[in-house]
């Protein structure tokens, strides 16, 4: 019997596989906001809403508000069950359509949400089509905290002289949107500014109370005409918004928009979506009457993050911009990420990234552009895969850039500015193609046409290849396409491409698919130290255990899960000098201790004694056995200065340095240090006293070097594997060590479950 419950088990687990075809695996490293709001999201990933509460109120088409609100004896309407509710309430909607809105009024508490759901295996649909009221709302959020909604329809918002839209929330913070459906929220007429609609919209306006801490988790949002407004629009004062594996399709303008520096916040310096980030999301058809109208948009928000989207059909693919300028300039938009997404077939540039005019739009400052696949965008007049206007930082590394016109007019990348106004860019390890010859390749810079790949590769430092990438299924590559392990191993890419497939195997590949063959790497037993100047080698460092000291030209990869990660190199220390000395990001804490020092291209930590920091910023984090601890920071120094970093462990009081050497010939080097942890617990990551050059503190990273999903502990990655925790998801008691039990958790989601055995099935597949 219990044979045959296995391979049932293993048949529907097999079924859910390979229904997996897209849909982003979620790691802690994806999210963004405060560490118990991600662990909130975490537990969500496995929550099937299928279990009854027990502390539930019901609402019912047959219900009356003068009942007592149980399920033989239910509400009307939700906005009376809110009115009853209090921390911990869940409120199960019956199947039915409603003609009412919902107003959020209450809160519940970081342990006690206030919860709003379907009843399992029911539909609530809220049909506005004879709503006696224009405008306004479907749910309306009206400064409430600690709310979770799910599993609702909402539709049939029709639009005459006032603006509306599906969810709209000017205040609120630790609020959950998941399985969602809004669709036809319309205005009268798309091409007039009168009348706006969103599906749903952040709109925060007041400068002491962010949005803050926010999901929109496997949403479907469709078929609205939003005339100049979006799909899904984060505006002002916002934080820590986390659009994941939503779909977001046949929308009237743009689908998703991260915005900044339209008035919503007084305060220009909170008037950016900001620490944003959207994973594993569908976007298509996102089409403008109007004007441009992108799948994703980053209008004016900073380190905002676009990971492992699908973007096709739209006017346009990604942009980055800023239409605002002029009085906004101290607060550009700056530290965007796009990386791992598949751009295909938009009507314009696939991805976009600047001020578009000189004039009137504010300039791009750093943004990274990583693996991404762009494949036959901007095939009108345009014919740009890849075009860049106003911009000062821009990194693009590992695309492919493919177009399979014949015509040697269609340009892969357009430049549209000179170096006055387009400065300050880096190509590198890019994969370009189309059907004409590699010597009539083009690329136009500021009218200025430069003709062949070899010039461009001059002109621009490239270093990639101009070769087809041999496409199968959906733009993936096989064994045979030169993208594979040719790509920059310097970039930090994450952990996952599009299907969820380990991106450390081997060397990185080009675009947003990695191909993977062999085991999962292991532990490195060497620690290394690179640099991102001009040089060529990679000096390897040693610590106080080791006395040799070499130079090779090998780079180091990253050899397992990021447990925890904190990016210093633009975070908001406005309140560093109040009295808040304890900031957590992402599971990582930074302890203030009185300096109020720092820098704008990192974090500087004063110089500290050996026994544990005591005069300056310092980082705290914890870590396991096997873990590896990378810290990235930026030296200033000359030939005869040293920067000397230190690790100390809180609970055995032992010391660990790695003294750097001549890391660079500039003055100022970008450069990582690992440190491998051999024993459980809490460190502090300091700068040793004894260092003579200045220090800042760009970005640090726990990452799991263990050969995870190896459970019986043998070595080797293989489908016993997979065997065995499976058999843990059915008698709990399979996996009896410690050691076994983390390493089955492949997910890093603090438990095993079916998303691990899947995890473990896709990587030996690949």
């Amino acid at each position: 019997m219990k044979k045959l419950l296995f391979i049932v088990v293993l048949m529907c687990v097999m079924v859910l596989y390979c229904s997996t075809v897209f849909g982003a695996v979620i790691t802690r490293e994806d999210l963004r906001g405060d560490s118990d709001f991600i662990d909130k999201i975490m537990e969500l990933q496995s929550d099937k809403n299928d279990v009854v509460a027990s502390n539930a109120v019901y609402v019912a088409t047959n219900g009356s508000d003068s009942n007592t609100g149980t399920i033989d004896k239910p509400y009307a309407t939700v906005y009376y069950a809110i009115s009853k509710a209090k921390a911990g309430t869940v409120i199960y909607v019956r199947g039915g359509t409603y003609n009412q809105n919902i107003v959020i009024t209450k809160s519940g508490t970081k342990d006690n949400y206030i919860q709003i759901k379907n009843y399992p295996n029911e539909k609530p649909i809220f049909d506005h089509t004879n709503y006696s009221t224009d405008g306004g709302a479907m749910i309306d959020f009206s400064n409430a905290n600690y709310v979770h909604i799910e599993g609702l329809t909402l539709c049939h918002k029709n639009l005459v002289s006032h603006s509306g839209y599906g969810i709209k929330m000017n205040k609120g913070k630790y609020i959950i949107l998941k399985n969602i459906e809004i669709y036809d929220i319309n205005v009268p007429d798309p091409t007039s500014s009168k009348v706006g609609a969103n599906a749903i919209i952040l709109y925060a306006n007041d400068a002491s109370n962010p949005i803050s801490n926010i999901l929109i988790d496997s949403c479907y949002i469709h078929d609205c005409q939003t005339g100049w407004s979006e799909g899904i629009s984060v505006n002002g004062n916002s934080e820590y918004v986390n659009v994941i594996n939503s779909r977001i399709e046949n929308i009237g303008n743009i689908g998703l928009d991260f915005a900044g520096h339209f008035n919503a916040c007084k305060d220009s310096s909170l008037d950016q979506a900001r620490y944003c980030t959207a994973v594993g999301n569908v976007v298509k058809g996102c089409v403008s009457p109007n004007a441009t109208s992108y799948g994703l948009y980053n209008d004016g928000g900073r380190n905002n993050t676009f990971d492992r989207n699908i973007v096709t059909e739209c006017s346009g693919g990604i942009e980055i911009g800023s239409e605002e300028g002029g009085a906004y300039a101290d607060y550009p938009v700056k530290g965007v990420v796009v990386k791992n997404n598949l751009v295909y077939n938009n009507i314009q540039a696939g991805i976009s990234v600047g001020g578009y005019d000189n004039e009137n739009t504010g300039i791009v400052c750093d943004t990274k552009v990583y693996n991404n696949t762009l494949v036959n965008n901007g095939n009108d007049n345009e014919g740009k895969e890849l075009g860049v206007n106003k911009v000062n930082g821009l990194d693009v590394r590992n695309n492919i850039f493919y177009k399979s016109s014949t015509s040697a007019t269609k340009e892969l990348i357009k430049i549209r500015f000179d170096e006055t106004l387009a400065s300050n860019i880096t190509f590198g390890g890019n994969c370009y193609y189309s059907p004409y010859a590699k010597d009539k390749f083009k690329v136009s810079r500021y009218g200025v046409t430069t003709v062949g790949f070899d010039n461009w590769k001059t002109l621009s430092g490239e270093t990639g290849i101009y070769a087809d990438p041999i496409f199968i299924d959906n733009y993936n590559i096989n064994k045979n396409s030169p993208c594979v392990n040719a790509g920059d191993n310097t970039v930090d890419v994450g952990f996952y491409d599009l299907l969820n497939n380990y991106r450390n195997v081997d060397n990185i590949d080009i675009g947003c698919y990695e191909y993977q063959t062999g085991e999962v790497p292991t532990t490195e037993s060497t620690t290394k130290i690179t640099t991102e100047s001009t040089t060529e080698t990679t000096t390897i460092i040693t610590t106080e255990s080791t006395t040799q000291t070499t130079t090779e030209s090998t780079t180091e990869t990253t050899t397992g899960n990021v447990a925890s990660s904190w990016d210093f190199s633009d975070s908001n220390w406005s309140d560093k000098t109040t009295s808040k000395t304890v900031y957590t990001v992402n599971g990582l804490t930074v302890k203030h201790n009185g300096y109020t020092g720092s820098s704008i291209n990192g974090f500087k930590f004063d110089k500290n004694a050996e026994t544990i920091a005591t005069n300056g910023y310092h980082i705290q984090l914890s870590a396991k056995k096997g873990d590896k601890i990378k810290v990235y920071v930026k030296i200033n120094k000359s030939s005869s200065q040293n920067a000397v970093l230190a690790l100390a462990s809180l609970k055995e009081g032992k010391t660990e340095k790695i003294t750097t050497s001549s890391v660079a010939t500039s003055k100022t080097a970008n450069v990582y240090v690992s440190f491998d942890i051999d024993s459980a617990g809490d460190y502090v990551i300091y700068t040793d006293n004894t260092s003579s050059a200045s220090v800042f503190y760009t970005s640090v990273a726990v990452e799991n070097s263990v050969l995870m999903g190896d459970v019986n502990l043998d070595g080797v990655f293989d489908a016993n594997n997979a065997a065995l925790v499976l058999k843990q998801c059915i008698n709990s008691s399979t996996l009896t060590s410690d050691d076994s039990l983390y390493r089955g958790d492949i997910d890093l989601s603090g438990s095993i479950d079916l998303k691990d055995v899947i995890k473990i099935l896709n990587i030996i597949n690949k």
